[in-house]
C-alpha cells in the first residue's frame, strides 16, 4: 500500500520535466529563468498537493470508480462541491481551471518532445527528418509522430485515465533518470571548479529518480507498466541500429584523400509502349544525351497487327534510333526489362545506363485514376540495380 500510494503520489511531480527539455526556449540567462521556474512550480505543486490531500482526507470524498459515485465524479470536483456548494461561481470556476490546465498540460508534450526529438535526430539516433522545421517553424515530424501515437494509445485504452497514469509516470521518471544521470555525466567530464558538488547533486537526484521508476515499474507492472518496458527496450535497441546506420554511412560517403576523373560511358535505354507524341518528346531527349542510344519495346500484345504497326510508326519517325522488341510470353512488362538491364551491365561494367521511362500526365488530377502507372513499377524495379539512372520525361496532355 505504502509504495502503491508512494508511486501514485510521484505523478504529481510530472509536468517540471517541460521545463528542463525546454531550457533553450527561455530567455537569457536561460539556465537561471528556468531554475526561477522550476522553484514557483516545486512552491505550487507542494502547496496544491498537500491542500488537496488534506481536504481528501476531511471531507466525504468518494472513489471515482465506485457505485455510490454515479456520476464518477473526480475527487477534486467533490471537494470544491464541499466546500463552495455544487451551484456556486467557484465550483464551476475550479471545474472550467482544471479543464484548462489538463489542455495546457497535454500541450507541453508537443511542445517539448518535437523539440528532444530534433536534438537526438542531430546527434544520429532518430531519423533526420525529425531536426528539420517546417514551414511555420515547427517540428512539424515530430508533432504528427507524436499526434499518431497518442491517438493510438487512447484508442487501445478506451481514453481510461487510470490505464494510462502508469505509462505516463513511467516515461516521465525514466526521462528524470536519464537527464539527471546525463548532467552527472557531463560535470564530470567538465571537471572545472565545484563540478563535485553539482555532480553529487545530479547524481542523488539520478538515484532517487531512478528508485521512484523502479518502484513504479514494479507496483504498476500487471496494469499496462510491461508495455512501456518492452517498448523502451525495443527503441534503446532502434536508437543504436539508427546510429550505427548514420556512422556507416558517414564512412562511406567520406571523402578520399586523392580523386583522379574518368570519362563516363552512357548508353541509353528509351522504353517505348507505343508510338505517341509524347514518346517523341522522349526521343529527341534520349538522342541528346548519348551515342549509344536503342529503344526498347515489350511485346505484351497476343495481337501481331498492333506490333507490326509499331514497327512502320518507327521506321517513319525515328529510324535513326534501333528499336529492340522483347518478348513477353506472360505478359510480364517489368520482368523483361530487368532482364535487359542485367544483361547490358554484364556486357559493360563500367558502362552507366540512363533509362528514360516516358509518362504523361493528365490534365486533370482524378483523370489518373483511368490510367495506367506502369512508370512507377518500372523506376521503383530499377532503382536497386548500379549504375541505373532512371529518367523521367513528361507528356503534358492539355
Amino acid at each position: 500500500i505504502i509504495l502503491r500510494a508512494f508511486a501514485g503520489g510521484c505523478t504529481a511531480m510530472t509536468g517540471t520535466e517541460a521545463v528542463s527539455n525546454g531550457v533553450p526556449a527561455f530567455r537569457p540567462p536561460e539556465s537561471r529563468n528556468a531554475a526561477i521556474t522550476l522553484r514557483w512550480m516545486a512552491i505550487i505543486l507542494i502547496t496544491m498537493f498537500l491542500g488537496i490531500s488534506y481536504l481528501a482526507g476531511h471531507l466525504p470524498i468518494l472513489n471515482l470508480l465506485s457505485e455510490s459515485n454515479s456520476h464518477s465524479r473526480t475527487v477534486l470536483s467533490q471537494i470544491a462541491a464541499n466546500v463552495f456548494g455544487s451551484t456556486s461561481y467557484f465550483f464551476y470556476y475550479i471545474q472550467i481551471s482544471t479543464f484548462l490546465i489538463l489542455i495546457l498540460a497535454a500541450n507541453t508534450s508537443f511542445a517539448d518532445f518535437p523539440r528532444l526529438a530534433s536534438i537526438m535526430a542531430r546527434d544520429g539516433y532518430l531519423p533526420r527528418q525529425f531536426a528539420r522545421q517546417g514551414d511555420r517553424l515547427v517540428f512539424q515530424n515530430g508533432i504528427i509522430i507524436l499526434a499518431l501515437t497518442a491517438c493510438l494509445l487512447v484508442w487501445h485504452y478506451r481514453g481510461k485515465v487510470d490505464s494510462l497514469l502508469p505509462l505516463y509516470a513511467i516515461g516521465v521518471f525514466t526521462s528524470f533518470t536519464l537527464s539527471q544521470s546525463g548532467m552527472f555525466i557531463h560535470w564530470k567530464r567538465l571537471n572545472d571548479k565545484g563540478w563535485l558538488r553539482r555532480a553529487l547533486i545530479n547524481g542523488c537526484g539520478a538515484i532517487i529518480t531512478g528508485i521512484v521508476c523502479i518502484i513504479i515499474i514494479t507496483t504498476k507492472f500487471k496494469e499496462g507498466a510491461y508495455i512501456v518496458v518492452i517498448l523502451l527496450s525495443i527503441l534503446f535497441v532502434t536508437f543504436k541500429g539508427i546510429k550505427r546506420h548514420y556512422v556507416k554511412s558517414a564512412l562511406q560517403l567520406a571523402l578520399p584523400r586523392r580523386y583522379e576523373s574518368h570519362e563516363t560511358v552512357n548508353t541509353v535505354l528509351l522504353l517505348v509502349p507505343r508510338i505517341h507524341q509524347g514518346i517523341l518528346a522522349a526521343f529527341e531527349y534520349a538522342r541528346s544525351i548519348g551515342l549509344d542510344c536503342r529503344a526498347v519495346h515489350v511485346n505484351i500484345s497476343a495481337d501481331p497487327r498492333r506490333l507490326e504497326v509499331m514497327r512502320k510508326d518507327w521506321d517513319k519517325f525515328a529510324k535513326d534510333i534501333p528499336l529492340v522488341i522483347l518478348e513477353s510470353p506472360f505478359r510480364s512488362l517489368v520482368g523483361p526489362i530487368l532482364e535487359y538491364v542485367d544483361e547490358a551491365l554484364s556486357e559493360h561494367p563500367d558502362h552507366v545506363i540512363t533509362v528514360i521511362v516516358p509518362e504523361y500526365v493528365p490534365g486533370k488530377w482524378w483523370h489518373s485514376i483511368l490510367h495506367e502507372n506502369a512508370a512507377f513499377q518500372l523506376k521503383l524495379a530499377l532503382s536497386s540495380r548500379r549504375n541505373v539512372v532512371v529518367t523521367n520525361v513528361r507528356y503534358f496532355l492539355g
